[in-house]
């Protein structure tokens, strides 16, 4: 009789649980999947539930989530780029079976699912209904309601459309970290408001904030993609060395895969400028970006087409590097919260780029850091892990059983 207590105690136990899912491992992507499954589960400890976390292990290993309010699910976390291409693909299955298997293997303790970051569309239209089919309730974080660059060729475009807005149809509550992203939810995809909440980006604070030094380096970080206006920016800079000979550029990302041709324009237009650019092409290593963003005086993001919130500019403000960047999406909200910069009108152009470069150029630096140091403080306070941890409990509480 005791021993049967027990096992009902247990079952009753695991099942005040909920799972967050993610395919992230490394890079900005990974910070956001362990910051917010640290920040999650110790807000749902106050609510008596457990997080069950499934994700690969985060690369550095020190960003992993931790919380003793946290069970652990791992599988095996993405390829080399050194690998071969027979390499790349059978790691590539392995890697969605071992995924799944946990997620059904889960499914039997717990019946709410929090998901971001799925990166495999088709599989996951799979995972989604598989869920569905068993009742379970998932919550899905979507961070770009419109991808930034499209997986398909353009032939396979309205597909590709479809697979991506049966995924916000099988979801039951659909979380966008911009409220621009849910107007593109609603405009695009017929979302209603009643299915659809805002919880900003997190952020992670190193502690390490340097003061600017006063060098006129202008840094451009992250994906390399046409939608970033990085060849604008090439230009813009190009136009600047006219009246501010001693500025420097710097260039440190990865080049986007699908537009080879994009980024061909860009390394000749680089090619011109000589000593005043520098370039870190390939993925940049966590250890690497407190130095890079040190160094430079403020941050390029001309972004067009964008709604989702953007993690390098909030990396840029927490490092105390005004941002000069468009003013649409989440790097709008991100001014309106108190992010130091200087907006730019959309969509961006070289002309409003080399302008906004100039304007920071004749500001004295002892404005900017006094600005910098308000910005930085104004985004510990609103966009920190444990505030977004509440803010989401609420969703989840409200929206399940």
């Amino acid at each position: 009789m005791k021993s049967s207590f027990l096992r009902m105690r247990q079952v009753t136990d695991v099942m005040k649980s909920i799972c967050f899912y993610s395919t992230s491992w490394r890079g900005g992507d990974g910070w956001y999947t362990h910051g917010f499954a640290e920040g999650l589960a110790n807000a749902m400890r106050s609510k008596g539930y457990s997080l069950i976390f499934l994700a690969s292990p985060m690369q550095p290993q020190e960003r992993e989530a931790k919380s003793e309010n946290l069970i652990r699910y791992n599988f095996r976390p993405g390829h080399s780029s050194e690998w071969s291409r027979i390499h790349k693909v059978f790691h590539m299955v392995m890697r969605i079976v071992e995924a799944t298997y946990n997620l059904i293997k889960i499914r039997f303790e717990t019946s709410v699912f929090v998901v971001t970051f799925p990166h495999w569309l088709s599989v996951t239209m799979f995972q989604f209904m598989v869920l569905k089919l068993t009742g379970a309730k998932i919550i899905y974080i979507v961070h770009d309601p419109l991808p930034h660059a499209w997986s398909l060729p353009k032939l396979f475009r309205n597909f590709e459309m479809a697979c991506i807005a049966s995924t916000y149809y099988l979801a039951d509550q659909l979380v966008t970290l911009t409220k621009s992203g849910n107007t593109v939810l609603k405009e695009q995809f017929g979302v209603k408001n009643n299915r659809l909440s805002v919880v900003p980006h997190g952020v992670f604070d190193s502690g390490k904030a340097e003061p600017l030094k006063n060098n006129r380096k202008f840094l451009i970080f992250g994906m390399l993609r046409s939608n970033k206006c990085i060849l604008e920016s090439i230009k813009a800079f190009k136009n600047l060395l006219i009246t501010v000979p001693d500025a420097k550029l710097v260039v440190a990302g990865a080049p986007y895969s699908a537009e080879p041709e994009y980024w061909a324009e860009c390394e000749k237009a680089l090619s011109d400028l000589g000593s005043s650019v520098t370039t870190e092409i390939g993925f940049v290593e966590e250890s690497r970006l407190e130095t890079l963003f040190a160094e430079c005086d403020a941050v390029l993001l001309p972004y067009k087409n964008f709604n989702s919130q953007s993690g390098v500019a909030v990396l840029a403000a927490l490092s105390m590097r005004p941002v000069i960047g468009t003013s649409m999406g989440g790097i709008a909200e991100l001014f309106e919260t108190g992010m130091c910069g200087i907006p730019l009108i959309d969509p961006p152009d070289e002309t409003s780029i080399v302008n906004a470069m100039l304007d920071f150029c004749s500001q004295p630096v002892s404005e900017w850091k006094n600005k910098t140091i308000e910005s930085r403080q104004k985004l510990l306070n609103s966009l920190s892990w444990q505030a977004i941890g509440d803010a989401f409990c609420k969703i989840i509480f409200t929206n399940s059983d």
